[in-house]
């Protein structure tokens, strides 16, 4: 090889490399520019779903009130007997479950949120923890306000009850194409956090209803049942059930029982393709309103 050649190669070879490092550069850019593309339509995509899950959501609670309001006997008859009633729809591209039970058939907190009480409502949990197996966790109950200013409805959240609650203790979640699972219960199917402190005597379950009244009087709560059981389940049955108790009884069962409240709590899960989410809610519909008390996103 001669002198001439030898240098004739070298700015062949400098430029070589100059087209490799611009390739690669050219490369290295065009696909951090399609990634960055990929996040953000993954980015809109996950906004404009989030959208979807939370109208359809809307849109299942107002096709449950609209069922209440006409008075739909199957979904009332299937409440009075299962104590939960599941609806399925299609609403667009969003595949919905809404799983609705009686909230006002449940341990009301609120009947204990007096600092004087607050023994008396662990004492309570307690009792439904036992009699339903339904969870282990220690009760811890944060101090609670006292001022006239406070709102009545004090517990917000279940982990203002518990301490270190383990996963899954409180909701039912069963999103698919099965029906949400019958199961043992969960603390959402015998307790409120969002009641005014009076228990539905039309729907409550006799464990719950035995836990309510047991600090009043003995045997109180199998006084209840037999007159529920006795009536109509249109008829008033409290009137029959403490007239013949002492006033003082009276007044108390008249705190912790009503009749026909319409207080419910909604499951609702909505899926999107493989985008799955729950949701839970408390609301009250009476006639064609609706006042939400609760409404928040339940995490996988």
């Amino acid at each position: 090889m001669t002198p001439n050649s030898t240098a004739g190669m070298q700015p062949r070879g400098v430029t070589l490399l100059v087209t490799v490092l611009l390739l690669v550069l050219l490369i290295t850019a065009v696909a951090e520019l399609a990634t960055l593309t990929s996040v953000d339509s993954i980015r809109v995509c996950g906004r404009t779903n989030t959208l979807q899950h939370r109208l359809a959501v809307d849109s299942a609670l107002q096709l449950v009130r609209a069922q209440m309001a006409s008075g739909d006997h199957r979904l009332q008859d299937d409440l009075d007997r299962f104590g939960r009633v599941t609806l399925d729809t299609t609403l667009g591209r969003c595949r919905v479950r809404c799983a609705v039970g009686d909230d006002a058939a449940k341990l009301d907190v609120a009947a204990f949120d007096q600092r004087s009480q607050r023994r008396l409502l662990a004492r309570k949990l307690t009792a439904l923890a036992r009699v339903y197996d339904l969870t282990r966790a220690r009760v811890k109950m944060r101090p609670l306000g006292v001022t006239p200013e406070d709102d009545q409805r004090r517990y917000r959240w279940f982990d203002q009850l518990f301490a270190d609650p383990p996963p899954g203790a409180f909701f039912r979640v069963g999103i698919g194409d099965e029906p949400v699972p019958a199961g043992a219960p969960v603390w959402s199917d015998v307790l409120t956090l969002f009641g005014s402190g009076r228990i539905d005597v039309r729907r409550v379950a006799p464990k719950v209803l035995e836990v309510a009244l047991a600090d009043i009087e003995r045997g109180l709560a199998d006084t209840v049942l037999s007159a529920r059981y006795e009536a109509e389940p249109s008829r008033n049955c409290l009137p029959e059930a403490v007239a013949r108790l002492d006033a003082s009884v009276r007044h108390r069962v008249a705190e912790r029982l009503a009749f026909d409240l319409h207080r419910y709590a909604l499951t609702i899960e909505t899926a999107i393709g493989g985008d799955r989410r729950c949701w839970y809610l408390v609301a009250t519909m009476d006639g064609n309103t609706i006042e939400t008390h609760y409404r928040g996103q339940i995490q996988w």
